[in-house]
Parts: structure tokens; C-alpha cells; sequence
């Protein structure tokens, strides 16, 4: 049995299945647009520039591409095509000017899912771990004042760089301290005013404040940080948004008090890594959309995503 599903893995990663894909969308996240060499470039969530450049090509090639706002009107697309929508989470400066110059000069347009604690103190706490990755302090502090299960496991693992550790951290104690980093990691306020000034390409989502992994804050926090960062967007921008992307995307990662919090605040487009999970009714979401999470992954590996879509019923 192992080595029929090493087949069928294998087969799923040479070719899509495009009889399959019609009137199919798919969306994809990104988030950070750099090199190893950059202080902040983290294997959690960058992707090396000329692999992003490959995957764009790819899903250029094999998807008409549309935004996020066309996915209101969904049932308008030709049924006889595949589509693909980007996304890219958290407001790194690096989709500005890596990835907006590709994607304005194709005419593409894309989706940016913001943070207030990146624009305005470009940090948020996910990033700088992946800054102190090496700064044994630095982890030390961070591992005895935010670790809720505190195990000799979890410490080798997080020191050792193993895990984000998204799970099991108190975030009500969450705080940040002055930003000591010359790396410029998010996009001010002020960068991404002058390139919604100068295109119409790009849709403002909210992806909550301070990137927490919402499940594990009280309804509280939770509507703080929507809230928050919904009206943050409006004072700053003069965009009320619709499109609402979970941190970290999964199941465990929101709860019945963030689907209770989002109804409240008038989200009606929501994406997550598991939507099925998400109950929608007539007076929540009127529509709930998975995504794909891209780093590094080769072509092979994202057509085995998209493809594995289409299977959900076979176990691999």
C-alpha cells in the first residue's frame, strides 16, 4: 500500500489534472519575498525570489488569474476555465518590491492581508523569532514568559529552532519591545498609501493585529484584534474591508467565539487551510474559501497540491 501511494504522490506531481480543473479556483498564500541571506527570511513563510518567479510562471501558464473581490460574483466566471487568486499574508515590505513590480507589469492583480503591528512597528512576533533565531537570550526570555506547556521537549525544539510555537503561547502576556532590527521587515503605512495611489490591482484584507493564533485568545482579545486592526485599516487607508484571512489558517487555530467575532464585524469572505471546518449559515459567511500555502515549494510539489484537491477521499 505504501508504494502505491509513493505512485500516486508521484504521478500527482508531473502534470495537472486539467480535464478536472474547470471552473475550479484556487488560491494561494504567500507571504515574505526574500533570500536566505536576509536577516528576516524564515523557512516558515519566505520564498526565495527566483523560485516566486518560477511559481508565478507557472500558475500564469495554467490559470486565468483574478482578485479576490471577483470571487463575490464567482458563479459570473466561465465554468470552462481554472482560476487562480494570490494572496499574500502580513504585509511584507518585500511583496512591494519584489513581487508588486512582476505583478503590476502583468496586469495581476493580488490581495494583501494586514497586520497593525507590522505596519506601524514593523514586528510582529512571529518574525522575530525568526530574527533571533540564533540569540539564545533572546529565545530564553521568550520560551519562560509566553510558554504555557513548559516541557524539556518543547525547550530543545524551540531553542533548536524546530518549531513555531503557535500553540502554546499566552498571549494576553504577549508584548513588544522596541524593534533593534535595521531590516526593513514590513511595509509602512506611508509605502503602501503610495502604491494603492498609483494601482488598482490590489485588495486590503484583515489578518487581525497582532498575528495571534486567535483559538487560544479569550472572545475578548479576539474581538480586539479584529476589530482593532478593521478600524485601523479604515482611519489609515480609507478601506473597509470584507476579506478576512485566519492566522495560520487552520483548524486549531479559530474557534466558535472567531467565527461569533467575524459575524459581528460584517466578514463575509473568510480563508482558511481548513474551510470545512468553518459552519457558515446565511447570517455568518456567505462564502468560505481554502487556500494553499506557498513557500519554496518546486512546481512539482504545488501541482501535487492543486491536484491533491481533487482527490480529498484517498488517504496519502
Amino acid at each position: 500500500m505504501r508504494f502505491i501511494k509513493k505512485i500516486i504522490i508521484r504521478l500527482l506531481s508531473v502534470s495537472l489534472l486539467k480535464p478536472f480543473l474547470k471552473s475550479k479556483i484556487f488560491i494561494f498564500c504567500f507571504h515574505d519575498i526574500s533570500d536566505i541571506s536576509e536577516d528576516h527570511h524564515s523557512e516558515y513563510y519566505s520564498t526565495e525570489k527566483n523560485v516566486f518567479l518560477k511559481q508565478l510562471n507557472f500558475i500564469i501558464k495554467n490559470f486565468e488569474i483574478i482578485s479576490t473581490e471577483q470571487l463575490k460574483t464567482k458563479h459570473l466566471l466561465d465554468n470552462k476555465k481554472a482560476y487562480a487568486v494570490l494572496t499574500f499574508d502580513d504585509g511584507f515590505y518585500s511583496v512591494l518590491s519584489e513581487a508588486h513590480p512582476v505583478l503590476s507589469k502583468k496586469n495581476i492583480p493580488y490581495t494583501l492581508f494586514l497586520n497593525q503591528s507590522a505596519i506601524e512597528k514593523n514586528q510582529l512576533w512571529c518574525s522575530n523569532v525568526a530574527i533571533h533565531k540564533n540569540d539564545v537570550d533572546y529565545l530564553n526570555a521568550f520560551y519562560n514568559n509566553l510558554f504555557i506547556d513548559k516541557t524539556a521537549a518543547n525547550y530543545s525544539a524551540f531553542i533548536n529552532n524546530k518549531i513555531l510555537p503557535v500553540d502554546n503561547l499566552n498571549y494576553d502576556k504577549l508584548e513588544y519591545n522596541e524593534n533593534k532590527t535595521k531590516d526593513k521587515i514590513y511595509a509602512t503605512k506611508d509605502d503602501l498609501k503610495a502604491v494603492l495611489k498609483q494601482s488598482s490591482l490590489i485588495t486590503i484584507g484583515n489578518h487581525t493585529s497582532n498575528h495571534y493564533n486567535l483559538a487560544k485568545c479569550s472572545k475578548t482579545l479576539q474581538e480586539k484584534e479584529i476589530a482593532d486592526n478593521h478600524q485601523y485599516v479604515k482611519d489609515v487607508f480609507g478601506i473597509t474591508m470584507e476579506h478576512f484571512a485566519i492566522p495560520f489558517g487552520k483548524k486549531q487555530h479559530f474557534n466558535e467565539d472567531t467565527l461569533s467575532v467575524l459575524a459581528k464585524n460584517n466578514y463575509a469572505y473568510i480563508y482558511s487551510t481548513n474551510p470545512s471546518y468553518i459552519k457558515t449559515d446565511k447570517n455568518f459567511a456567505s462564502q468560505v474559501f481554502p487556500r494553499i500555502g506557498i513557500t519554496n515549494q518546486s512546481v512539482g510539489e504545488i501541482k501535487f497540491y492543486i491536484n491533491r484537491t481533487l482527490l480529498k477521499s484517498i488517504s496519502l
